[in-house]
């Protein structure tokens, strides 16, 4: 299931769309410059597919982030990718 919404990550406030069952996390990395933080670079690179059907490789991440969806307080790692 898809939803669509605003969540606060650190302050700003972001349209994003949630997928309740995927296995991963990802933020632009628009939004990362936005948030002013630094990614972590992983020893692994990421592989994923997006809608458009367009491989994007990412290994970096912004781990243990706070996110705030519907009034709850919830730390994420998202993986960036240059959307």
């Amino acid at each position: 299931m898809v939803i669509c919404g605003n969540i606060s990550i650190l302050g700003l406030i972001a349209y994003v769309l949630m997928d309740l069952v995927a296995t991963h996390s990802f933020i632009s990395k628009i939004l990362v410059k936005s948030l002013e933080v630094e990614p972590e670079t992983l020893e692994i690179e990421y592989l994923v597919f997006v809608p458009s059907r367009e491989l994007m490789e990412s290994n970096k991440v912004v781990g243990r982030y706070p996110v705030r969806i519907g009034g709850r307080d919830l730390v994420v790692d998202l993986i960036v990718l240059d959307l």
